[in-house]
């Protein structure tokens, strides 16, 4: 019996590639007064901005500047073609940090879990797949920034504004929108949809040739890439440390 590698070249095409954050949901980590225990999280923007309006649709709350109120099916036919837009791999995303957390009961008697987020931005900038992040190191040092950003505030540019407020659904809540709020963000995910995929390790390819000299050559040793027979491996820094052992220890 043969194995083959996990992660094909084919599926490599940042950032159309499937993601590997967790939904947020609400869960019972998350309530207020415990805003430093969330990660980071990404949020497709489109899809949030469909999600708002299925909500308002829902309540029949809806109606022409004239007053007249217009039949759930024709807003739901409507929501139907606006659909078509909400697909997070298309979706304009961004990074924010939860800086307030709300819980509510609804007139029904059920609770609601409201998030205050601010976007924020390394003060260096989006630039985890630049050279400056060419080593275990220094992307270990990134998801810890990812990880914990309350606690790394020193390393943020955040947006103090208004915020934008995200209602957080539970898990069963059969809603037919995709999820638009993502956890656990890591260092690929992030050059996947907010650097557009860029990565100036691996040229944009996504591997490395372990044969090659000069920069390259140091590089995948930064990373323990080396196998030092030619072969090639994944990419360590935009499709992820924990793929390229993977890929090195299949070659072995």
């Amino acid at each position: 019996m043969t194995s083959s590698r996990s992660t094909s070249l084919e599926d490599l095409n940042l950032p159309l590639q499937g993601l590997t954050m967790m939904p947020l949901y609400v869960k019972p980590s998350i309530y207020p007064g415990n805003e430093a225990s969330l990660t980071g999280i990404l949020v497709a923007k489109s899809v949030l901005e469909m999600r708002f309006i299925s909500r308002v649709i829902h309540t029949g709350a809806i109606r022409s500047k004239g007053g007249t109120y217009l039949p759930l099916e024709l807003w739901l036919d409507i929501l139907d073609q606006l659909m078509l837009l909400a697909n997070p791999d298309k979706s304009k995303w961004s990074f924010m940090i939860c800086k307030k957390i709300d819980i509510k009961k609804t007139r029904s008697g059920d609770k609601r879990t409201t998030l205050t987020c601010h976007t924020a931005t390394p003060k260096s900038g989006w630039n985890f797949s630049k050279f400056e992040f060419e080593s275990r190191e220094k992307v270990y040092e990134a998801q810890s920034w990812l990880d914990s950003p309350l606690k790394h505030k020193d390393a943020w540019r955040i947006d103090e504004g208004a915020g934008y407020k995200i209602e957080l659904d539970e898990p069963d809540n059969g809603c037919y929108i995709p999820s638009c709020v993502y956890e656990r963000p890591l260092v690929r995910d992030i050059i996947a949809r907010m650097e557009a995929g860029l990565c100036v390790s691996c040229d944009n390819v996504r591997v490395l040739y372990s044969g090659c000299l000069g920069g390259a050559q140091m590089l995948v040793k930064r990373f323990d890439a080396f196998l030092g027979d030619g072969k090639d491996l994944v990419c360590p820094l935009c499709v992820g440390i924990d793929n390229m052992y993977e890929d090195k220890a299949w070659y072995r």
